[in-house]
């Protein structure tokens, strides 16, 4: 057998070998992301920042940690099109944002508002006076306050101001189903002008989005409640089918749920 030969049958070797090799390896990938993706039963335990005993300088820290997380997970990057495109049907646009917290979302909304020459108010509503204390801050440090209005609301048992866009971050995933198809059912009626938006972003139930939520928690917030929730959060979160049926149950027919990167996911739903 000549050396050229040899090569060559050595080369078909290592090509029937390594094409016999990819399913095995494809295999093996899908199997480790669908370990990841598993989903394990929700977990809804009470959030340290629920707690109204909280101090309020560790409140305050919490709201400072949540803000960055907002940011780098591009929650107002995420719902600024809906909100966008509520302006298109011309005239100003009322924004309500359920349990608002530091108002970080909703003011980054505003600015990106500005910008494109869209009157937008936001109307933030909060069972928290140190949450709504934070936010009216930020607000006036921003020269927003003029388009602001921060208000004491449970969205669990008050009604909800009328609104062109109503939206919630990061508050679903404190709710067991009773109270989040109250809430949900409580925002559509919020959302009573034909085109009124119903937005909901929040994290999506999963094991990357456990490791994703500890990590940031941890890497992003010096605050120990932050540190304690963050995991809390991710164990409680709905899943995109949980959210689905949730929206059925309160009467948001066709609403539209989606994942978002990194962790999240959005419900969508405009009243006909």
């Amino acid at each position: 057998m000549t050396e050229v030969n040899s090569t060559a049958i050595k080369q078909d070797a290592t090509r029937t070998a390594y094409a016999a090799s990819q399913p095995q390896a494809r295999h093996t990938q899908a199997a480790a992301y669908h370990r990841c993706m598993r989903v394990s039963p929700r977990q809804l335990v009470p959030e340290v920042m629920d707690d109204p005993a909280l101090p309020r300088d560790q409140h305050v820290a919490a709201l400072r940690g949540l803000t960055r997380l907002n940011a780098v997970s591009g929650s107002a990057r995420t719902l600024w099109p809906w909100v966008r495109a509520a302006a298109n049907r011309g005239g100003p646009v009322r924004l309500v944002d359920v349990a608002c917290g530091g108002g970080d979302v909703a003011l980054s909304l505003l600015r990106r508002a500005a910008r494109a020459n869209i009157d937008l108010h936001v109307t933030g509503v909060d069972v928290s006076p140190v949450a709504l204390d934070v936010a009216s801050a930020a607000a006036q440090s921003a020269g927003l306050e003029h388009c602001t209005d921060w208000q004491c609301i449970d969205a669990l048992h008050e009604a909800l101001p009328p609104a062109d866009v109503v939206m919630s971050n990061l508050f679903m995933h404190h709710l067991d189903s009773h109270q989040a198809t109250g809430v949900l059912a409580a925002m559509r009626a919020c959302a009573a002008q034909p085109g009124a938006q119903v937005l909901i972003n929040d994290l999506c139930r999963s094991r990357i989005t456990q490791g994703l939520v500890t990590l940031g928690s941890h890497t992003l917030s010096r605050s120990a409640v932050v540190h304690v929730d963050g995991p809390r959060s991710a164990r409680a979160a709905w899943t995109v089918r949980e959210l689905r049926d949730l929206a059925q149950q309160a009467q948001l027919d066709q609403a539209r749920v989606e994942r978002v990167w990194p962790c999240r996911m959005l419900l969508r739903w405009s009243r006909p």
